[in-house]
């Protein structure tokens, strides 16, 4: 008899292990993403260095490239959150409802105009469905040229012709109510190096830092969350 109490004894232990797993992880926060559209993707690089530096042959790509390397690192593991995109068809269903505008409050920045979605229940229900937390808006992407100032010479000059990535973002609750914004959240680039000093700082690859702290930026404004949108985060003094 006893082998069977050790044996009903390990399955309530298996059962037990198995529960607990399945709490941590329902008690992850899920943000669903809602990416930038090809109209609200600019640069002011051109084209060509833009399809040379990735290896791209035909313009069309390059909107394409920069969203899903951006939505794939957003949504890459993380201990406490998870961020998964939002499927095609409810992407574009969203979208016909609620155009991306230039907003003055709580600061000047790219977002989403709610009030014009013919739906209101509709961001509740995605979320639901999706059993998310929080919807993201990723509202616009900018690329800008600037010289960086190197201590490397590169072909005799300490300056490059590189960029400076900008986004803007906004993060929504159930209620649709605003809790974190981004306003020209500023992506660096990685620094120019021997092999990349030519290609002006759009090399996708080299931006996965950068959108790696972009993710941080959502998640620590997420947790400082006090009722009112955070959109600047509090300098934390040593």
């Amino acid at each position: 008899m006893w082998y069977k109490t050790l044996l009903l004894l390990g399955l309530i232990f298996i059962t037990t292990l198995s529960a607990d797993r399945g709490k941590i992880q329902k008690e992850k926060t899920r943000i669903l993403i809602v990416p930038f559209d090809r109209v609200n993707f600019y640069s002011q690089i051109e084209i060509p260095i833009i399809l040379s530096s990735n290896g791209l042959v035909d313009d069309e790509e390059i909107y394409f490239a920069y969203k899903e390397k951006l939505t794939k690192t957003l949504a890459a593991s993380s201990a406490d959150f998870s961020f998964f995109e939002l499927p095609e068809a409810e992407i574009n269903t969203l979208k016909k409802q609620i155009p991306v505008i230039h907003k003055m409050t709580p600061i000047s920045h790219y977002g989403v105009d709610l009030d014009r979605m013919r739906d209101s229940s509709l961001i509740r229900r995605y979320l639901k469905n999706f059993n998310a937390d929080y919807i993201l808006f990723l509202c616009r992407y900018e690329i800008n040229a600037k010289l960086f100032s190197s201590s490397k010479s590169f072909e005799g000059s300490t300056f490059v012709s590189w960029s400076r990535h900008e986004v803007d973002y906004e993060l929504f609750n159930a209620n649709q109510e605003l809790v974190a914004l981004g306003s020209s959240f500023s992506l660096i680039p990685k620094r120019p190096e021997d092999s990349t000093y030519l290609t002006y700082g759009v090399k996708i690859e080299g931006m996965h830092r950068a959108y790696e702290d972009l993710k941080k930026d959502i998640i620590k404004k997420e947790q400082s969350y006090k009722g009112k949108a955070v959109y600047k985060l509090k300098k934390v003094s040593n």
